[in-house]
């Protein structure tokens, strides 16, 4: 996930051409190779965020982003929050309620 891959890269390493890769991945998955390169980094990412203290700019490293500013743009796109956002929902649910 962290791989900068590209259609051409991926096509490659199936002995495929890019259009051949593209329509037998859209076949077989429903969806384009970036769809899903997309999809994968941003559940990895989600799984960091909610069960990790990483900070967000590591986790966007992690996740094959260069710039977290993207990485943050890709998220919120996606999960419809920002990372930071979610990671402190997420901690906030699991404090206990003291009354």
């Amino acid at each position: 996930i962290a791989t900068n891959h590209t259609v051409k890269s991926l096509a490659k390493i199936a002995c495929l051409s890019e259009s051949q890769f593209k329509v037998l991945f859209k076949e077989h998955l429903g969806c384009t190779p970036n769809t899903n390169i997309t999809d994968l980094r941003m559940q990895a990412a989600l799984g960091l965020i909610l069960n990790t203290d990483t900070p967000i700019t590591i986790v966007a490293e992690r996740c094959g982003y260069d710039n977290v500013s993207a990485f943050i743009r890709r998220f919120s796109s996606f999960y419809h929050q920002t990372p930071h956002k979610l990671r402190c929902n997420n901690q906030n649910m699991k404090q206990p309620i003291i009354s």
